[in-house]
C-alpha cells in the first residue's frame, strides 16, 4: 500500500486480480482501478514525479503515473526477473523518495532512471 498524503488517496495493489486500486481516504471511495502485473509485492508512491511504482514478482516494475488525483494511467515497465521480491526506496540527491532499486534473486538491476 501507499499514501499521497498530501491529496489523500490511498493506493492498494492486489493479487487476484492484480489491480491496482486506488481510493479517496477522505469519502471513503474506489477512485480508480488499473490493471497491473502479477503478483504484487511492494508499491511505492513518488510525490514528486507523481508516480507509482508496483514491484511485482512477476517479473516486472509497473510504473504508473498520477494525472490527478482520480485519474491514472500506467506509463511503463521495467523487466527484472520472474520471482523478484524485494525491493526498497531510496532517496535521491534533492530528498525525493522513489524506488531506485529492486533486489532481485540473485543480482540487482538499477532502475533510478525508469
Amino acid at each position: 500500500m501507499g499514501l499521497d498524503e498530501a491529496n489523500h488517496p490511498l493506493f492498494v495493489a492486489t493479487r487476484k486480480p492484480p489491480s491496482l486500486l486506488v481510493f479517496d481516504t477522505q469519502a471513503g471511495t474506489r477512485t480508480a482501478d488499473l490493471p497491473i502485473a502479477s503478483d504484487a509485492d511492494d508499491l511505492f508512491y513518488d510525490a514528486k514525479r507523481k508516480r507509482l511504482y508496483v514491484i511485482c514478482g512477476d517479473g516486472v516494475v509497473d510504473i504508473v503515473e498520477q494525472k490527478d488525483a482520480d485519474h491514472y494511467e500506467r506509463a511503463g515497465e521495467v523487466r527484472t526477473v520472474r520471482g523478484a521480491r524485494g525491493s526498497r526506496k531510496a532517496i535521491d540527491h534533492d530528498g525525493d523518495a522513489f524506488v531506485r532499486r529492486t533486489v532481485f534473486a540473485r543480482f540487482e538491476r538499477s532502475i533510478a532512471n525508469a
